[in-house]
C-alpha cells in the first residue's frame, strides 16, 4: 500500500501539470486566433488590384443620402 504523502504529493504534481498544460493551450490558442486574424487583414490589401485605392483612415466612411 502507497504512502498517504507520496500519494498527496503525486496528486499535488498532477494537479500542477494540468495548470500548467491548460494555460499553455490557451496561449496556444491565442497565438491561433492572432494569426488567423493578421492573415485575414492582409488578405484584404492583397485582393486590390491597384494600391492607390488602399486608404488607412481613422474615421469610418459613412454612406447616406446626404453624404453622397
Amino acid at each position: 500500500m502507497a504512502h498517504p504523502a507520496n500519494e498527496e504529493a503525486h496528486q499535488q504534481h498532477q494537479d500542477e501539470h494540468r495548470s500548467s498544460t491548460s494555460k499553455g493551450m490557451y496561449l496556444w490558442f491565442g497565438a491561433m486566433i492572432l494569426t488567423a486574424m493578421v492573415v485575414m487583414y492582409a488578405t484584404m490589401f492583397t485582393g486590390t488590384y491597384e494600391w492607390s485605392h488602399v486608404r488607412l483612415e481613422r474615421e469610418p466612411h459613412v454612406h447616406g443620402p446626404d453624404h453622397g
